[in-house]
């Protein structure tokens, strides 16, 4: 069952308390589960207006049908090539007033939003936005990219969301911050290097005055530099089955979900963790979902 208050908004704030993400009210753990979902940016934006849809009456429709699944929560990598400008400053276009909406109607019907600012991908629009000036390398060890990247970070949690009347930095719909997808770093670099990268982020985070917990993606490992940096704890991810085998697969893949190991290292000891997105691809039917959410609860 998903969260609804008197209002039925999501307006429930979180505390970290002891490495565990938990209901400010009452204490009970957060566990919220949903979808990826991004009408306003990229492919999604794009096809939507080639068949000439209006993208605000898509939102309504899909986040009515998210509260009837029974779903909590969206995950949105934000495009941020295209509501930003070369320099990392934040653009008021219709990408960032689609994602206001699109937050808003999601708060107002009890959804939660995990917001990762960064996404650094392209887009058909072939936005001007500051990470089409970097590769993903220069953008993880540069501090070019690392000042372009705070600016952003700080502008973006302090936009108030004209809907609600607050910033995302306030707004208790928005349960915790993951500032970059998928950071990739040379061949070569150092834990410190890394280290210093996040702490860069996260400082640009908090010095919004945003106490949301900063989870910080560890895609391609480091959870050692995210146990030793300012981040409040790691996000990762899960694909027993791969992706886009093109046929389905048959058989037994439980084996594959009987330990989840990547949470379970002691340096992540009293860190709180999340999955930002996992699936048993090309596997019918749904019996593997179980046994990675027992995998997750035992990574912790």
């Amino acid at each position: 069952t998903i969260f609804l208050s008197s209002s039925g908004a999501a307006d429930r704030p979180t505390v970290l308390q002891d490495g565990v993400l938990r209901w400010a009210d009452d204490g009970t753990e957060v566990a919220l589960f949903g979808v990826n979902y991004y009408p306003p940016f990229s492919i999604h934006y794009q096809e939507l207006r080639k068949l000439n849809i209006d993208h605000r009456k898509v939102i309504e429709q899909d986040v009515a049908h998210f509260v009837r699944l029974g779903l909590d929560v969206i995950r949105l990598h934000c495009w941020d090539c295209e509501m930003s400008d070369e320099a990392g400053n934040l653009l008021d276009n219709e990408h960032l007033q689609l994602l206001d909406y699109l937050l808003w109607r999601c708060k107002e019907r009890g959804i939660f939003a995990f917001l990762t600012p960064i996404a650094w991908w392209g887009s058909p629009e072939r936005p001007v936005g500051f990470s089409t000036r970097f590769t993903m390398h220069q953008m993880t060890t540069e501090q070019e990219a690392w000042v372009c990247q705070c600016r952003y970070l700080s502008q973006f949690l302090s936009h108030v969301n004209p809907h609600t009347g607050l910033a995302y930095k306030d707004d208790p719909a928005v349960v915790c911050i993951e500032p970059i997808n998928e950071p990739i770093y040379p061949p070569g670099t150092s834990d410190e290097v890394v280290v210093r990268y996040i702490n860069a982020l996260v400082d640009a985070i908090r010095s919004t005055g945003c106490a949301k917990p900063v989870f910080f993606n560890c895609w391609g490992g480091r959870e050692q530099a995210v146990a030793a940096s300012k981040a409040d704890g790691p996000s990762r991810q899960w694909y027993p089955t791969g992706l886009l085998a093109g046929a389905a697969l048959w058989g037994n893949f439980l084996p594959r979900v009987a330990r989840y190991p990547d949470l379970s290292s002691p340096a992540l000891a009293g860190q709180a963790r999340v999955i930002y997105e996992f699936d048993a691809a090309d596997v019918p039917g749904s019996y593997m979902y179980p046994a990675m959410a027992r995998g997750f609860r035992e990574a912790g």
